[in-house]
């Protein structure tokens, strides 16, 4: 009679021979193309390719041509069964769709997975994929919109208050003023198209120069990023925007115009040695002549001009700064640049930083 050990031993090893033909389960799913690794050498896919996994096999679509093979799971590699990659072939296949349909090989292997990324190898090289309909490099990012441009007449503005543009997953979100519009889309050859559900607040307060961008959200839309910035565009207009959060840029000065008629609140002031938050509430205002840092019920007031990239406050009378308003009053003179830090704005003199944030949660 076999000992109980080599019985359960003999079904361990059944079970794991079963699992091992099916594919894990967490993979499962449609998987969209970022680029592909050759020789250490990035491919950029600029059209919508994607990766579908079952359990007996799997597809891979581009452009208008797919392949497609029926494969068997060992572990976390998958080898294609009988002909391998059985590829469509469209009159009008373009050259990067060769390129890829040469790199794949008859290996399938899972080098890296996590909850929103795939990376897997095939042949001699890497094919990173992404669970977003966006590319990774706009998902969960946020940005500025610093400049508009109408295609027809190439006027183009600064809009007059600060906008976001915030991308998600399946997704983007303008906020405009006290309104917010969603957009639910999908990116497919190199273009990010509106789906059907989509909405927009319409606030009692909604002014006219935000029609321009609900407007811009229900066309298809192209994007390219040059030198840290988005530009984005429609059939009628073109925007550029700075990152707030998701791409990584080197920290530059705003122009000293997104200041202008918003109220901000003091979050924080650094004098290069230490920074402090104050309990009581400090707010800016800025107006092309005026600005004025407010405390309860105390008010210090003196000129102050945009100049570009730069704000310049000039001094004011003793009898303007009381005693109360301390270090942040007395520091609150000359040349300041303006730079956007997440959510707040940043005043940047020297070692002098006032850190400042809207009011109102809407504005970034």
């Amino acid at each position: 009679m076999k000992s109980p050990f080599f019985f359960m031993l003999a079904l361990l090893l059944t079970l794991f021979s079963a699992c091992s033909e099916q594919t894990p389960t967490d993979i499962q799913g449609v998987w969209y193309l970022e680029h592909v690794l050759k020789d250490g050498q990035k491919i950029v896919v600029n059209r919508a390719s994607s990766l579908g996994i079952r359990e007996e096999g799997m597809s891979l679509s581009w452009s208008r041509n797919s392949s497609h093979t029926e494969v068997s799971w060992s572990g976390n590699r998958a080898e294609p069964k009988d002909l391998g990659w059985v590829t469509t072939m469209i009159c009008c296949d373009s050259e990067l769709d060769n390129q890829l349909q040469e790199l794949l090989g008859n290996d399938f292997e899972i080098l890296r997975q996590k909850k929103d990324s795939l990376i897997v190898q095939t042949g001699e090289s890497e094919w990173h994929f992404s669970r977003n309909r966006l590319p990774l490099e706009l998902s969960e990012s946020s940005w500025l919109i610093e400049e508009v441009r109408e295609k027809a007449s190439g006027d183009s503005w600064q809009p007059p208050l600060p906008y976001r543009l915030d991308f998600q997953a399946e997704g983007y979100r303008f906020f405009l003023e006290a309104n917010s519009c969603w957009q639910a889309c999908e990116y497919a050859e190199g273009r990010i198209f509106p789906k059907e559900t989509g909405s927009c607040t319409e606030a009692c307060c909604d002014a006219p120069r935000t029609e321009w961008l609900k407007a811009m959200r229900l066309d298809s839309l192209t994007y390219r990023l040059e030198n840290n910035q988005l530009v984005l565009s429609s059939a009628n207009y073109e925007l550029i925007a700075q990152p707030l959060r998701g791409l990584q840029a080197e920290a530059k000065p705003l122009s000293a115009e997104k200041l202008r008629g918003l109220r901000w609140e003091l979050a924080s002031y650094s004098n290069g040695m230490m920074t402090s938050v104050h309990a009581m509430r400090h707010i800016f205002s800025f107006e092309e002549g005026k600005g004025a840092i407010s405390w309860e019920n105390e008010r210090c007031q003196r000129d102050c001009n945009f100049k570009g990239q730069t704000l310049r406050l000039k001094s004011c009378a003793d009898s303007c700064c009381p005693q109360t308003a301390g270090s942040i009053s007395e520091q609150f003179e000359g040349d300041f640049q303006v730079f956007i830090e997440g959510s707040q704005i940043i005043l940047r003199r020297g070692e002098i930083e006032y850190s400042l944030r809207p009011i109102r949660d809407d504005k970034f």
